[in-house]
């Protein structure tokens, strides 16, 4: 561990602040720190980092300036996606009541009455 002098700047390597980091408490203040990063862009990366990680991921940045901000909302859209809506097709079914045909009785009035 290097030595530790109240208001003085120690420079590590990454590596090396991962692997102490349970050593190094809240009474260190830490700068330039990736938080043991998980390949994610986030508030920590800068921005040419950004900008490469979205043309990697072949994310088409558009003509001007984007801030570090705006590249962040891509990101942001790129790892969480809008769900897509897949439109409810309710099929209508008209049901046909059967009505049941009218019977025509015939009547013979020609009876034998005698």
């Amino acid at each position: 561990m290097p030595d530790w002098v109240r208001g003085r700047s120690v420079n590590v390597s990454q590596t090396w602040l991962d692997e102490n980091r349970t050593a190094v408490d809240c009474d260190f203040r830490i700068e330039g720190d990736d938080g043991g990063s998980d390949g994610l862009p986030d508030e920590n990366w800068n921005r040419p980092e950004i900008v490469e990680w979205l043309s990697d991921n072949g994310i088409d940045l558009g003509i001007g300036y984007k801030t570090k901000s705006a590249l962040l909302s891509m990101v942001d859209g790129v790892l969480n996606p809008a769900p897509v809506v897949e439109a409810v097709v309710e099929e209508i079914v008209e049901e046909t009541i059967e009505e049941p045909a009218e019977e025509t009785v015939e009547i013979d009035d020609t009876t034998d009455e005698e």
